[in-house]
């Protein structure tokens, strides 16, 4: 009876955890090299985006920037994750790799075509 009993290999498991791996490596490293372009210009663009004058307040008001980035990356978690469950996980990791490139995209280029950039000293918002 012992005979009949067919083993199932396990290649196939462990081709698919790396695989799991290898992706999750991917992304995570992809987000940490955001946060580190994001957290390496803090003393470039810090002073672009808020008054001049006072460096160190543009230094923290930048960091603080940086900080509710780490603060909402777990609603991201959650809604991302849904959204992987739902519909898929590579459909989910190819949003919200698309995400970024798309909003500066929608935003930035046609602010800078119509020659408004999007600095302190050339705001586009009206002032309230």
């Amino acid at each position: 009876m012992a005979d009949a009993v067919q083993v199932v290999g396990t290649s196939k498991a462990e081709y698919s955890i790396w695989r799991v791996i290898m992706a999750s490596s991917v992304g995570t490293m992809i987000e940490w090299y955001d946060f580190y372009i994001f957290g390496s210009l803090a003393a470039i663009l810090g002073p672009k985006f808020y008054p001049p004058g006072n460096d160190t307040f543009a230094y923290i008001a930048y960091l603080a920037t940086f900080a509710v980035g780490f603060l909402v990356r777990p609603f991201g978690a959650l809604f991302f994750g849904r959204i992987g469950d739902l519909v898929g996980r590579k459909y989910a990791f190819l949003v919200t790799l698309s995400k970024d490139p798309s909003v500066t995209v929608i935003v930035e280029v046609p602010l800078k075509r119509i020659g408004l950039s999007v600095s302190f000293e050339t705001n586009s918002l009206p002032s309230l």
